[in-house]
């Protein structure tokens, strides 16, 4: 369970290169007019936005397979007596794996209809990731933990709640392991109400970029 949580946390860091490749997938399609020529042959703006949905979920998938491979093989070198009922147990750190990535992606999404251009999509994420911790501390500094509640809500900080961070997991195994006698009761990190935030957050995202496809003139 340490390697599930761990190696999904850590894995996350793959979200910037495949945001990348979904910001260039999109942005693309405006500057070499792709997006008003299918739009012209018949592509309606739903199918679209549901093709470059499709492929965020289709990015997710693998990555969740490639990373479920990868870090089992990984426990599994590194273990002397395999017990399958520990190996299979707390696989929800790759259900928020996934969830955080899908938010991300679909953020990118938003962000790429919205500006239409890779650097300036990429330029307002990086922005909207300083503002919100901007955000966070004037909340925190005011309203104390009511402040943090509230600042927890936004697209990011929810996303980035979904997993609480493994390091303290690690040094607890590694004190507890010290005293003799004592049973190490994991730390569980998913947790449930940001994964129900994030994927409000997608579905707002998503209604957002078909506003913007429907209003716009392409």
């Amino acid at each position: 369970p340490l390697i599930w949580h761990f190696g999904t946390y850590i894995g996350l860091y793959l979200k910037y290169l495949l945001v990348l490749v979904v910001i260039s997938s999109v942005t693309g399609e405006y500057r070499n007019r792709t997006l008003k020529q299918n739009l012209i042959d018949g592509l309606s703006k739903k199918e679209f936005l549901l093709s470059k949905v499709a492929m965020t979920f289709i990015f997710g998938i693998v990555s969740v397979l490639v990373s479920f491979f990868t870090f089992l093989y990984i426990g599994w070198r590194n273990t002397e007596v395999v017990q399958w009922h520990i190996v299979f147990s707390e696989l929800d750190y790759f259900l928020g794996y996934f969830v955080r990535l899908i938010g991300f992606l679909s953020f990118g999404i938003f962000v790429a209809i919205l500006f239409r251009r890779s650097a300036l999509a990429l330029g307002f994420l990086v922005i909207w990731w300083i503002v919100e911790g901007i955000i966070g501390m004037i909340f925190s500094k005011t309203l104390g933990a009511t402040g943090d509640t509230i600042a927890g809500l936004l697209p990011f900080k929810s996303m980035n709640s979904v997993v609480s961070q493994p390091f303290q997991r690690i040094t607890f195994i590694q004190q507890t392991s010290e005293q003799l006698g004592q049973k190490i009761e994991f730390i569980h990190g998913v947790h449930y109400l940001p994964i129900l935030q994030t994927l409000i957050w997608v579905g707002i995202f998503y209604f957002l970029s078909y506003r913007l496809l429907r209003i716009r003139d392409l």
